[in-house]
């Protein structure tokens, strides 16, 4: 999650100076930051109940897709379009976080 919050840092910097390269590039920072390894994975499968952990694997797919959307709107210089799918992803971040961020840290710890 740490890989996240840092491109996402670094995403509003380039927002703020119009740096679409920059942009583009925190983006696919976000997109491919590291899969959570497997042992984790295996730890918050048995502390979440089902339908959590599935919860939790989807907000994970749709920042992915979603960063990639925000990083080919960055690539064709479309700031509304950066701006949308970065509220969009600023919103399933906070909806995760409150869900489940003290479930996973107590897990994770």
């Amino acid at each position: 999650m740490q890989h996240w919050g840092e491109a996402m840092s670094r995403l509003q910097t380039a927002m703020f100076i119009n740096d679409f390269k920059g942009m583009a590039e925190a983006s696919w920072a976000i997109n491919r930051a590291p899969e959570v390894d497997k042992d984790s994975l295996a730890r918050l499968e048995k502390a979440l109940d089902s339908k959590e952990y599935r919860d939790l694997r989807r907000f994970e797919r749709y920042l992915r897709e979603t960063s990639e959307n925000m990083a080919k709107k960055a690539g064709e210089k479309d700031i509304r379009g950066v701006l949308v799918e970065q509220g969009k992803v600023v919103a399933a971040c906070v909806q995760c976080h409150d869900l489940f961020q003290v479930k996973i840290l107590m897990t994770l710890k």
